[in-house]
């Protein structure tokens, strides 16, 4: 029954309401007819309404927005939890984007047993040395041994020192970190920098080695242990002739004649075979001339081998023995001095052998074992981020629909019933409608009276009303009109927001919005290697014919033996060392392009192409400038020592009829009372082209020079002829060594437009036809040159080429596109003026704005009309006295609801004074709200950031005199290259700036001297004091250049920072990175001298 009844109460009131019931003030008499119509109207009204807030729901509740979410207090637990949900989005800046390596990464290194063993101990060197070492033979180990343990030796100090050196400059490098990254990326990248440290250093170490090997071995130098060249002394009648003989590798001791000269001598080859203990027949000197393979009854020395020099040896060497008790016991029998050493010999052999050669484990440098630790949570502290900051997609909450709602409802409620009314009445008089509906419309218009009062039903009270209404609707309608014109043709400049544009986009982004476009980079650390390749192209010679091994083995067999200085002789050496070059000068470029690649670009948003290109182009100076300097260093080092050293360097050739190097004495043997002869290395010289004479001595003349030519020999007898000039070679030269000649030279005569080049090769295939038996020669290639594709003409000298690295064209490619795609904006923003708001934005505004505009209008537009009329009848004192008792009646009888907004069965009177009552309400409510809001905003402390945009360095040290440590300055780049603000300016020893190292100084100090050193006593310093001086010229130069290289590395080399820092904090900053830096500068060029130094004195290389 009750559910009944509530059926039926509820049905009774939805038929029944109306909410366009007339107002308390109209005076309309209510028709049947018009009820009827009212309440149509209200359930059409009430069906829009519910259909608006329908739409209003569901778009607010569809519509999905991007959320940015902040998390402050990162810890690493709460960091690798949002890394697990969020890590394509998750961005958290760290506070210190520059880490150094040492604080968060250890490496320890574990080298070869052997450098920790006994073997390599200053007493066990001593002890396996032999006085007469020499006599032995180049296959025998106690020639050798002294020396290869000696090299062994240093080559573990020097790795050691040298790794220790690449530790610290790996500890001093910086790790760039925007943003705080994950325990894999940290391992990833730091091992990959890691590597990247240890193969530079592996190549480098291995480019230096390789290039001291050859340039020994093309300059043959003479080892005192007769491994490489023996001295041979022979008597004519009662004169004695001394000479040096290359050694000679071959299978058989007593068939001299079936040597094959054109593989096995150490001229122009480096044979090696294992060694041991050998016995030779009594009477037989032979062996220390030519060394084969010990016969199967030799004892041998496992996993050790000999060669031309005791380092070719040891590189090819295992060290089985060193693991093998019983050959240690082997080396106390035949190193007697060896039972000396008191140890358990069982407890020092060395542990675990690979069976990898010392060549091998050099490219390894000599490290077991690496480990590298991370810390990460060292490296956490480091980054320190204050937050974290994700973004997420979602729907728009229950809220957002809320509000709008509310914003707009009461422009909703009158456009709504507008809408109703009309529709309602077009549907219910349709049939009315003729066409006398307009004079009934604009009849309609002129009769409309929205300011009905019933207390004031005479004829002007009707006017006054319906003028009211007239000015009320002008207002409201060019109220609308104007917001509506307003808002529609307003426009400003707006920040337009791209998310994840791709290339083509960016491509248009650029072209029409380039001034304003910023796209901010996902990744600000991005390898070179994503977008920078190189091609280089060297000196067209170095991809010849003639730095083959096949023009290399027809050189070897096309030499006279007569004499050494034709050009034909010479030239084996001088194109093996330019092979060489070559190959030195391609392994350090691209060992330079590998470091440069694995470096990082920083930038924190996507560069316009032309800053681009121009920024690449500035940075890619850091790898050019260095890596030549570099290059140059080695070759300068080299020469440097060679000049001073003054190393012997033997013939590969007879030198007959010329003379020899060596002099000789006799002095009398007081204890055998005998006539001894005695041998003495003469200094060396250069002839002229001539050959009557040497012009010039190389220990006080570092810059002789004699061009070369080819002679024909007119022989007088076989130990003195005679040679006369065919052909000077042109651009060809001999110096002091086979260096000095190389360099000297240039290349003019292997151009096929030179007019040397088919002569040279004439000679040259006349002398190889005649030395061999099976001809194997085939017509090589000559140079082409081309002024526009080569920047070196064929006159320019081979120094110069070494100097450049050989480098015609580094051929530099760098992909923009690839540089974007690593860049890999999320999204970009860039400037625009357009209308500040849409059509749906323009309907949102008028709506939201029209009911506001509709009270306003209402309550003002009875008093503007009156004051108006007022003012025309010009009645002040009335005017006064009616319009404060009108104010103080309309406060007191005011009333905003109508009688529809409560029941429609209470009458007017008592919907009246609710109303007002209401009213009162209402304002009391209103202003009770406002003073509460108020009263909020103003007590509520207020800490705010305040931003200057683009602010002058002055401005800037305003803002930090009063805010100090609070404030903050974000760097528009955040990598910014060293010599943009800093200068270093080098001063070095006053000994460098002063006259004893001028030649000039030199050349007069030492004028007076013997031209022939060698006169002098080895304990008379003037025999000493020209290459001492020269050397303090050479090391005061190449310190110069060295410290001016590691300048050129540093200052393009960029500083990077997020923050603008504080001066102190600066200047603290880059004194350390240049402190770091420039200590580093000795290191390659110490590195060279002692590994030089280490080399020939193993080698046992002598000194005249």
């Amino acid at each position: 029954m009750n559910l009944k009844f509530a059926f039926g109460w509820l049905f009774n009131h939805l038929s029944n309401y109306n909410i366009f019931l007339p107002d308390e003030n109209e005076y309309n008499n209510e028709s049947q007819d018009s009820v009827r119509q009212q309440k149509y109207t209200t359930w059409f009204y009430v069906l829009l309404l519910a259909t608006s807030i329908y739409i209003l729901f569901y778009a607010g509740l569809m519509r999905e927005q991007s959320e940015t979410i902040f998390i402050h207090n990162v810890t690493p637990i709460i960091f690798d939890e949002l890394y697990s949900k969020h890590y394509e989005k998750l961005t958290c800046p760290c506070s210190t984007i520059t880490i150094p390596y040492k604080t968060f990464v250890n490496n320890t290194n574990t080298f070869h047993p052997v450098c920790s063993s006994i073997f390599v101990t200053e007493q066990w060197i001593q002890l396996s040395a032999f006085a007469n070492a020499s006599l032995f033979g180049t296959a025998d180990f106690r020639t050798t041994a002294s020396s290869q343990f000696q090299l062994l030796a240093n080559i573990c100090s020097f790795m050691q020192n040298t790794t220790l050196q690449n530790e610290i400059d790996l500890d001093n490098t910086e790790f760039v970190s925007i943003n705080l990254q994950s325990n894999i990326e940290i391992q990833s990248k730091v091992n990959a920098t890691v590597e990247s440290f240890y193969n530079s250093l592996s190549n480098r170490i291995n480019s230096f080695l390789s290039y001291v090997k050859i340039t020994s071995q093309t300059n043959f130098f003479v080892s005192a242990l007769n491994t490489n060249i023996v001295v041979a002394v022979n008597t004519i009648g009662s004169e004695y002739e001394a000479y040096l003989i290359p050694t000679i590798y071959t299978n058989d001791y007593y068939d001299k004649n079936t040597i094959n000269y054109e593989y096995v001598s150490c001229a122009n080859a480096n044979p090696f075979t294992t060694t041991g203990f050998l016995v030779f027949p009594t009477g037989l000197d032979s062996y220390r001339l030519i060394w084969t393979p010990p016969n199967s009854n030799s004892t041998l020395v496992k996993g050790f081998f000999a060669g031309c020099t005791p380092l070719e040896g040891l590189l090819r060497s295992t060290l089985d023995c060193l693991y093998d008790i019983s050959c240690i016991d082997l080396l106390l029998n035949y190193f007697p001095n060896l039972h000396q050493i008191a140890f358990n010999w069982t407890n020092l052999l060395l542990e675990t052998n690979k069976n990898l050669s010392m060549y091998n484990y050099l490219s390894d440098l000599l490290i077991e074992k690496q480990i590298t630790t991370i810390n990460y949570s060292k490296y956490f502290n480091e980054c320190a981020p204050h937050y974290c900051v994700y973004t997420k997609t979602r729907r728009l909450d229950f809220h957002y629909s809320i509000t709008l709602f509310i914003s707009l409802y009461g422009g909703l409620v009158i456009i709504l019933r507008l809408i109703a009314l009309f529709i309602i009445n077009l549907i219910l008089n349709y049939h009315t409608w003729n066409l006398i509906s307009v004079k009934r419309l604009i009849e309609s218009v002129k009769q409309l009276n929205l300011f009905k009062n019933v207390d004031d039903r005479m004829e002007n009270g009707i006017k006054r009303q319906k003028l009211v209404t007239k000015v009320y609707l002008i207002l409201m309608f060019g109220s609308i009109l104007t917001l509506m014109l307003f808002n529609s043709l307003h426009t400003q400049t707006i920040t337009m927001i791209k998310q994840s544009p791709s290339w083509d986009i960016y491509q248009q982004l650029q072209y029409f919005y380039s001034t304003t476009l910023d796209c901010p980079c996902s990744s600000m650390v991005i390898s070179y290697d994503k977008f920078i390749s190189f091609s280089p192209v060297l000196h067209p010679v170095c991809s010849s014919d003639f730095v083959t091994d096949r023009w290399l083995s027809i050189l070897s067999q096309s030499i006279l033996y007569d004499i050494s200085v034709d050009w034909r002789n010479q030239a084996f050496s001088q194109v093996q060392l330019l092979a060489n070059l070559c190959q030195s000068a391609n392994g350090t470029i691209n060992d330079a392009i590998r470091r440069f690649l694995s470096q990082y670009f920083v930038t924190s948003s996507v560069l316009s192409e032309n800053n681009f290109q121009s920024q690449i182009n500035s940075t890619v100076n850091e790898l050019f400038l260095p890596t030549i300097s570099y290059f140059g260093l080695l070759v300068e080092t080299v020469r440097l020592l060679m000049q001073i050293d003054q190393p012997l360097i033997g013939s590969k050739q007879g030198d007959i009829g010329l003379g020899s190097t060596i002099a000789k004495t006799f002095s009398i043997d007081e204890l055998e009372n005998q006539q001894m002869l005695q041998l003495i290395m003469l200094l060396i010289g250069v002839h002229n082209t001539n050959l009557t004479a040497t012009d010039c001595i190389c220990a006080t003349n570092p810059n002789c020079k004699s061009a070369l030519a080819i002679y024909a020999a007119d022989d007088v007898n076989v130990y003195g002829s005679e040679f006369d000039i065919v052909y000077v070679v042109p651009g060809s030269f001999t110096g002091c060594s086979t260096t000095e000649s190389l360099l000297l030279s240039t290349l003019e005569c292997f151009y096929e437009d030179s007019d040397c080049f088919t002569i040279l090769m004439k000679y040259i295939k006349q002398v190889y036809i005649y030395n061999v038996e099976t001809s194997l020669w085939f017509d090589v290639q000559p140079l082409v040159y081309n002024s526009q594709l080569s920047n070196y003409p064929p006159n320019t000298p081979i120094s110069i080429i070494v100097k450049k690295l050989m480098v015609e064209e580094w051929n530099l490619q760098f992909s923009y596109e690839n540089f974007y795609e690593s860049c890999s904006p999320k999204y970009c923003t860039y400037s625009e003026r357009l209308h500040a708001n849409t059509l749906l934005e323009v309907i949102r505004i008028l709506i939201s704005m029209t009911s506001g505009l509709s009270f306003t209008l209402r309550f003002a537009t009875p008093y503007l009309v009156k004051f108006v009329i007022n003012v025309i009848t010009r009645n002040t004192n009335r005017q006064a006295e009616q319009q404060a008792n009108t104010v103080y009646n309309t406060l007191k009888n005011l009333n905003i609801f109508s009688i529809r907004d409560f029941r429609s069965h209470l009458d007017r009177i008592t919907a009246k004074r609710l109303g007002q009552m209401a009213t009162r309400l209402y304002i009391v409510l209103f202003l009770i709200g406002i003073a509460i809001f108020t009263s909020y905003n103003v007590t509520q402390p207020y800490i705010g950031t305040r931003t200057f945009d683009k602010p002058s360095f002055d401005k800037y040290r305003d803002l930090y005199g009063k805010y100090k440590d609070q404030l903050e300055c974000s760097c528009s780049s955040i990598a910014t290259t060293y010599d943009q603000f800093v200068s270093i300016e080098s001063s070095f020893h006053q000994i460098c700036s002063s006259t004893f190292v001028m030649d000039e100084w030199r050349t007069n100090l030492t004028i007076r001297l013997e031209p022939n050193l060698s006169i002098y006593s080895l304990n008379d310093y003037r025999r000493f004091l020209p290459s001492h001086l020269q050397y303090l010229q050479g090391l005061c130069r190449l310190s110069d250049q060295s410290v001016n290289n590691t300048i050129e590395q540093f200052l393009p080399s960029s500083f990077v920072t997020n923050q603008l820092l504080f001066e102190k904090h600066f200047n603290d900053s880059i004194y350390l990175r240049i402190e770091n830096s420039i200590s580093t500068a000795p290191t390659i060029f110490l590195t060279l001298l002692s590994l030089i130094r280490k080399i020939n004195h193993g080698n046992a290389i002598v000194s005249t």
